[in-house]
Protein backbone atom coordinates (compact mmCIF):
# COMPACT_ATOMS: atom_id res chain seq x y z
CA UNK A 1 0.00 0.00 0.00
CA UNK A 2 2.15 2.71 1.06
CA UNK A 3 5.22 1.33 3.50
CA UNK A 4 7.25 4.61 2.45
CA UNK A 5 5.12 7.97 3.49
CA UNK A 6 8.35 9.76 1.82
CA UNK A 7 12.07 9.00 1.20
CA UNK A 8 15.12 11.74 1.65
CA UNK A 9 18.82 11.51 0.75
CA UNK A 10 19.27 11.34 4.12
CA UNK A 11 16.08 10.66 5.71
CA UNK A 12 13.38 7.42 5.07
CA UNK A 13 9.81 7.21 7.01
CA UNK A 14 8.59 4.27 6.98
CA UNK A 15 4.57 3.90 7.88
CA UNK A 16 4.43 0.77 9.96
CA UNK A 17 7.10 1.92 12.58
CA UNK A 18 5.36 5.41 12.75
CA UNK A 19 1.86 4.03 13.04
CA UNK A 20 3.62 1.65 15.78
CA UNK A 21 4.89 4.83 17.73
CA UNK A 22 1.21 5.94 17.11
CA UNK A 23 -0.47 3.30 18.41
CA UNK A 24 1.59 2.84 21.63
CA UNK A 25 1.52 7.01 22.38
CA UNK A 26 -2.76 6.47 21.90
CA UNK A 27 -2.95 3.87 24.33
CA UNK A 28 -0.49 5.01 26.81
CA UNK A 29 -2.09 8.07 26.93
CA UNK A 30 -5.56 6.75 27.41
CA UNK A 31 -4.20 4.31 30.29
CA UNK A 32 -2.93 7.06 32.27
CA UNK A 33 -5.68 8.99 32.07
CA UNK A 34 -8.20 6.17 32.93
CA UNK A 35 -6.03 4.83 35.55
CA UNK A 36 -5.45 8.71 36.95
CA UNK A 37 -9.26 8.89 37.49
CA UNK A 38 -10.78 5.43 38.15
CA UNK A 39 -7.69 3.44 39.39
CA UNK A 40 -6.43 2.41 43.00
CA UNK A 41 -2.91 3.70 42.17
CA UNK A 42 -2.39 7.31 41.58
CA UNK A 43 -0.48 6.82 38.46
CA UNK A 44 1.17 4.85 36.04
CA UNK A 45 5.16 4.02 37.06
CA UNK A 46 7.61 4.31 34.36
CA UNK A 47 9.36 0.96 34.97
CA UNK A 48 5.88 -0.39 34.38
CA UNK A 49 5.50 0.71 31.37
CA UNK A 50 8.80 0.28 29.65
CA UNK A 51 8.59 -3.53 31.30
CA UNK A 52 5.11 -3.21 29.59
CA UNK A 53 6.23 -2.51 26.20
CA UNK A 54 9.64 -4.40 25.74
CA UNK A 55 7.36 -7.52 27.17
CA UNK A 56 4.93 -7.40 24.30
CA UNK A 57 7.28 -6.51 21.88
CA UNK A 58 9.60 -9.27 22.59
CA UNK A 59 6.81 -12.04 22.85
CA UNK A 60 5.10 -10.83 19.66
CA UNK A 61 8.39 -11.13 18.03
CA UNK A 62 9.53 -14.83 19.31
CA UNK A 63 5.92 -16.19 18.82
CA UNK A 64 6.50 -15.22 15.14
CA UNK A 65 9.72 -16.84 15.50
CA UNK A 66 8.54 -19.90 16.56
CA UNK A 67 5.07 -20.01 14.55
CA UNK A 68 6.91 -18.76 11.04
CA UNK A 69 6.39 -21.43 8.43
CA UNK A 70 10.19 -20.49 6.92
CA UNK A 71 12.48 -22.95 8.42
CA UNK A 72 15.63 -20.69 8.61
CA UNK A 73 13.44 -17.88 10.53
CA UNK A 74 15.47 -18.20 13.76
CA UNK A 75 18.10 -16.82 11.30
CA UNK A 76 16.19 -13.50 11.91
CA UNK A 77 17.42 -13.18 15.42
CA UNK A 78 20.60 -11.84 14.22
CA UNK A 79 19.20 -9.18 12.71
CA UNK A 80 18.69 -5.69 13.99
CA UNK A 81 16.33 -4.78 11.35
CA UNK A 82 14.30 -7.70 12.28
CA UNK A 83 13.98 -6.62 16.19
CA UNK A 84 13.54 -2.76 14.99
CA UNK A 85 10.97 -3.85 12.20
CA UNK A 86 8.15 -5.94 11.05
CA UNK A 87 6.94 -9.55 12.17
CA UNK A 88 5.10 -9.63 15.21
CA UNK A 89 2.48 -12.25 16.24
CA UNK A 90 0.06 -9.92 18.36
CA UNK A 91 -1.03 -12.97 20.66
CA UNK A 92 2.85 -13.86 21.30
CA UNK A 93 3.25 -9.66 23.01
CA UNK A 94 -0.28 -10.14 24.88
CA UNK A 95 1.22 -13.31 26.71
CA UNK A 96 4.64 -11.95 27.36
CA UNK A 97 2.27 -8.97 28.86
CA UNK A 98 0.14 -11.08 31.10
CA UNK A 99 3.02 -12.40 32.54
CA UNK A 100 4.76 -8.98 33.21
CA UNK A 101 1.08 -8.08 34.70
CA UNK A 102 1.27 -11.01 37.22
CA UNK A 103 4.58 -10.14 38.33
CA UNK A 104 3.89 -6.59 39.10
CA UNK A 105 0.61 -7.34 40.78
CA UNK A 106 1.27 -11.03 42.66
CA UNK A 107 5.47 -10.76 43.03
CA UNK A 108 6.35 -7.16 42.53
CA UNK A 109 3.14 -5.78 44.50
CA UNK A 110 4.04 -2.50 42.43
CA UNK A 111 0.14 -2.69 40.55
CA UNK A 112 -3.05 -3.30 41.79
CA UNK A 113 -5.24 -6.32 40.55
CA UNK A 114 -8.63 -4.02 40.15
CA UNK A 115 -6.72 -1.83 38.16
CA UNK A 116 -5.69 -4.27 35.69
CA UNK A 117 -9.29 -3.56 33.76
CA UNK A 118 -8.80 -0.01 33.18
CA UNK A 119 -5.75 -1.28 30.83
CA UNK A 120 -8.30 -2.55 28.31
CA UNK A 121 -9.35 0.13 26.41
CA UNK A 122 -5.78 1.29 25.65
CA UNK A 123 -5.09 -1.78 25.02
CA UNK A 124 -8.03 -1.82 22.03
CA UNK A 125 -7.32 1.39 21.09
CA UNK A 126 -3.88 0.97 20.91
CA UNK A 127 -3.94 -2.68 18.79
CA UNK A 128 -6.46 -0.52 16.47
CA UNK A 129 -4.42 1.74 15.32
CA UNK A 130 -1.34 -0.72 14.59
CA UNK A 131 -3.12 -2.67 12.49
CA UNK A 132 -3.96 0.56 10.01
CA UNK A 133 0.21 0.48 10.19
CA UNK A 134 -0.14 -2.99 8.99
CA UNK A 135 -2.51 -2.02 6.02
CA UNK A 136 -0.20 1.08 5.16
CA UNK A 137 2.31 -1.70 4.99
CA UNK A 138 0.91 -3.85 3.27
CA UNK A 139 1.38 -7.08 5.75
CA UNK A 140 -1.11 -9.41 7.39
CA UNK A 141 -3.00 -8.97 4.30
CA UNK A 142 -6.05 -10.74 3.21
CA UNK A 143 -7.32 -13.19 1.13
CA UNK A 144 -8.34 -12.83 -2.63
CA UNK A 145 -11.60 -11.62 -3.18
CA UNK A 146 -14.33 -10.28 -6.05
CA UNK A 147 -15.79 -8.45 -3.38
CA UNK A 148 -16.54 -4.32 -4.53
CA UNK A 149 -15.54 -3.77 -0.65
CA UNK A 150 -11.90 -4.94 -1.33
CA UNK A 151 -8.08 -3.13 -1.68
CA UNK A 152 -5.82 -4.22 -4.31
CA UNK A 153 -2.71 -5.40 -2.88
CA UNK A 154 0.22 -8.23 -3.74
CA UNK A 155 -1.45 -8.23 -7.41
CA UNK A 156 -4.71 -9.22 -6.86
CA UNK A 157 -7.94 -7.79 -5.00
CA UNK A 158 -7.97 -9.04 -1.26
CA UNK A 159 -10.46 -8.58 2.05
CA UNK A 160 -8.74 -5.29 3.72
CA UNK A 161 -8.74 -7.15 6.94
CA UNK A 162 -6.17 -4.88 8.72
CA UNK A 163 -9.22 -2.71 7.84
CA UNK A 164 -11.83 -5.05 9.78
CA UNK A 165 -9.61 -5.20 12.40
CA UNK A 166 -8.78 -2.12 13.33
CA UNK A 167 -12.97 -1.10 13.11
CA UNK A 168 -14.14 -3.69 15.16
CA UNK A 169 -10.53 -2.98 17.62
CA UNK A 170 -12.38 0.81 17.61
CA UNK A 171 -15.51 -0.31 18.50
CA UNK A 172 -14.29 -2.83 21.31
CA UNK A 173 -12.23 -0.25 22.98
CA UNK A 174 -15.35 2.59 22.84
CA UNK A 175 -17.62 -0.27 24.10
CA UNK A 176 -14.91 -0.95 27.47
CA UNK A 177 -14.15 2.61 27.79
CA UNK A 178 -18.24 3.12 28.85
CA UNK A 179 -17.81 0.41 30.61
CA UNK A 180 -15.25 1.76 32.76
CA UNK A 181 -17.13 5.02 32.83
CA UNK A 182 -19.97 3.50 34.02
CA UNK A 183 -18.53 1.49 36.90
CA UNK A 184 -19.35 -1.84 35.24
CA UNK A 185 -17.80 -5.02 37.05
CA UNK A 186 -14.16 -4.71 36.31
CA UNK A 187 -13.91 -8.71 35.52
CA UNK A 188 -17.08 -7.97 33.03
CA UNK A 189 -14.69 -5.09 31.23
CA UNK A 190 -11.83 -8.20 30.94
CA UNK A 191 -14.31 -11.08 30.18
CA UNK A 192 -15.92 -8.20 27.61
CA UNK A 193 -12.18 -7.76 25.84
CA UNK A 194 -11.24 -11.21 26.37
CA UNK A 195 -15.02 -12.45 24.29
CA UNK A 196 -14.83 -9.83 22.12
CA UNK A 197 -11.72 -9.63 20.72
CA UNK A 198 -10.99 -13.27 20.38
CA UNK A 199 -13.87 -13.72 18.30
CA UNK A 200 -13.39 -10.84 16.39
CA UNK A 201 -9.70 -12.52 15.53
CA UNK A 202 -11.20 -16.14 15.24
CA UNK A 203 -13.76 -14.95 12.93
CA UNK A 204 -11.04 -12.38 10.61
CA UNK A 205 -8.04 -15.30 10.12
CA UNK A 206 -10.48 -17.09 8.17
CA UNK A 207 -9.60 -14.18 5.18
CA UNK A 208 -6.44 -13.80 6.06
CA UNK A 209 -4.52 -14.47 2.84
CA UNK A 210 -1.20 -14.70 4.35
CA UNK A 211 -0.02 -18.30 6.12
CA UNK A 212 3.85 -17.02 7.41
CA UNK A 213 2.37 -17.28 11.01
CA UNK A 214 1.54 -21.32 10.28
CA UNK A 215 -1.41 -23.22 9.61
CA UNK A 216 -2.69 -26.30 12.05
CA UNK A 217 -4.06 -29.55 10.63
CA UNK A 218 -5.03 -27.23 7.46
CA UNK A 219 -7.68 -25.34 9.03
CA UNK A 220 -6.78 -23.30 12.04
CA UNK A 221 -3.95 -20.88 12.24
CA UNK A 222 -1.68 -20.43 15.43
CA UNK A 223 -3.88 -16.91 16.26
CA UNK A 224 -7.36 -18.71 15.78
CA UNK A 225 -5.90 -21.62 18.03
CA UNK A 226 -4.76 -19.36 20.92
CA UNK A 227 -7.88 -17.55 20.27
CA UNK A 228 -10.37 -20.76 21.00
CA UNK A 229 -7.88 -21.20 24.43
CA UNK A 230 -8.62 -18.22 25.91
CA UNK A 231 -12.71 -18.32 24.84
CA UNK A 232 -11.94 -21.76 27.13
CA UNK A 233 -10.09 -20.28 29.73
CA UNK A 234 -12.48 -17.29 29.80
CA UNK A 235 -16.02 -19.76 29.76
CA UNK A 236 -14.02 -21.47 32.89
CA UNK A 237 -13.69 -18.12 34.72
CA UNK A 238 -17.25 -17.52 34.15
CA UNK A 239 -18.36 -20.58 35.59
CA UNK A 240 -16.37 -20.36 38.42
CA UNK A 241 -17.47 -17.06 39.18
CA UNK A 242 -20.64 -18.08 39.20
CA UNK A 243 -20.69 -20.85 41.26
CA UNK A 244 -19.20 -19.45 43.71
CA UNK A 245 -21.59 -16.54 43.93
CA UNK A 246 -24.45 -19.43 44.16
Amino acid sequence: MLPVLFNLSWFTLYSYPLFLGFAFGIGLRVAISLVEKYGVEPKLKADFIISIFLGTWIGAKLLFLVVNTDENSFQYVRYSSFWLGGGFVFYGGFIFALAILALYVFILKRFNLQDVALLVPALAFGHGVGRLGCLLAGCCYGSETSSFFSIYLHHASRHPVQLYESLLLFILGFVTYKMVKASVSRSKIIITYLYGYSLVRFALEFLRGDEIRGVFFNLFSTSQIVSIVIIFLSTCFIFIVQRRSR
